[in-house]
């Protein structure tokens, strides 16, 4: 889920070994510590969900298999053909994009046919904690941001319980992360480097802030028990924040528990249908929007762009006009003086021809 502290989650795994990738998104003012996103993999999701007309933040969860078969086996060719290059190098290699919870079963498909036994890690943080941060980069509706979380983590509950993963409180995490990252450790039975302490203090040191938390809620959930979404939402917290606590033994009540929770999810998203639908028109039409305002303001940086280039040629011609201005004028100005050196000489030239018409007549006269 995005502003889960999935980024956190995942520098966590590469302070206990796991290899990321060689072409990471860099940080944004969103992030300026990193994404930790394999940029190829990201621009394949987005691809694949805007050829699906979804987005990140759609109320709704894709099928990947409605594209014609053709898409289907070109996205899965080139998935596949990512997740070989990196298993080429590396034996234990982790990846993460929010956008896989809504493409989980394109993924699975994917690393089944890689030959990879895939081990799938949740990232679990406060609704509300979410809610704040979406509202703050997004300004995105309280009500929208919560089931916007609800419908990411109910998947990713969905494939903890089908794959016995792994789920790590964020809170939790921040507040004791060797702990964490010991159970991590454990969990993916990676053997410590002789430099583990070392990394793990780098990690704490470097890159845990106390401001990752962008605001602080009500561990137990309570302050979600408004209204029916908040309940559901608060529910489904608290069980996966169970689980995060817990050793890392799965137990099968707990497990029934799950299932029944994802059934009164399903069914309660069922009920929302229409403003789920209602929203999603909103979104889409948030997002045609927004790709509208980008294309018209390239179209507007290019005519900036030529207008500054026709403004620098006016320039450069108005100053070669003025050039040649002074130019004429010097010209001018010398003509002018040529002009009168030669009225000055005519003058000159009349005056000595009456003198000579004067001696020839005197001359005659002699």
């Amino acid at each position: 889920m995005h502003r889960s502290g999935t980024s956190v989650l995942t520098r966590g795994l590469a302070a206990i070994g796991v290899y990321l990738s060689d072409q990471l998104m860099p940080g944004q003012p969103d992030n300026p510590k990193g994404f930790f996103e394999d940029i190829n993999i990201v621009k394949l999701n987005s691809e694949l969900l805007t050829e699906l007309e979804s987005y990140w933040d759609s109320l709704w969860i894709p099928d990947w298999r409605s594209l014609p078969i053709e898409r289907q086996h070109y996205y899965l060719d080139a998935a596949v053909s990512l997740i070989s290059d990196q298993c080429k190098h590396k034996d234990f290699w982790a990846f993460k994009d929010p956008r896989v919870t809504r493409l989980a079963s394109f993924w699975i498909q994917v690393l089944k046919q890689a030959n990879c036994d895939p081990v799938f890690v949740l990232s679990n943080r406060h609704p509300l904690g979410v809610a704040d941060s979406l509202a703050k980069r997004d300004q995105m509706p309280l009500g929208q941001a919560l089931l916007l979380w609800l419908l990411h983590q109910s998947v990713g509950l969905d494939l903890f319980l089908e794959t016995k993963g792994l789920i790590v409180d964020y809170d939790a995490f921040l507040e004791n992360p060797s702990l964490h990252l010991e159970k991590l450790q454990s969990f993916l039975k990676l053997q410590k480097s002789k430099d583990w302490q070392e990394k793990y203090r780098e990690f704490e040191g470097q890159f845990l802030e106390e401001e990752l938390r962008h605001g602080f809620h009500q561990l137990d959930g309570s302050d979600l028990d408004v209204d029916m979404l908040g309940r559901m939402c608060r529910k489904l917290y608290l069980y996966l924040r169970q689980h995060a606590c817990r050793p890392l033994n799965f137990e099968s009540d707990l497990a029934n528990e799950g299932h029944e929770l994802q059934q009164e999810i399903v069914s309660y998203l069922a009920e929302q249908g229409g403003i789920l639908n209602s929203l999603n028109r909103y979104i889409n039409h948030h997002h045609l929007s927004v790709v509208q305002y980008h294309g018209l303001a390239r179209e507007h940086h290019e005519l900036t762009d030529r207008y500054h280039g026709l403004a620098r040629e006016h320039h450069e011609l108005t100053d070669r006009y003025h050039g040649l201005a002074r130019e004429h004028h010097e010209l001018t100005d010398r003509y002018h003086g040529l002009a009168r050196e030669h009225h000055e000489l005519t003058d000159r030239y009349h005056g000595l021809a009456r003198e000579h018409h004067e001696l020839t007549d005197r001359y005659h006269g002699l």
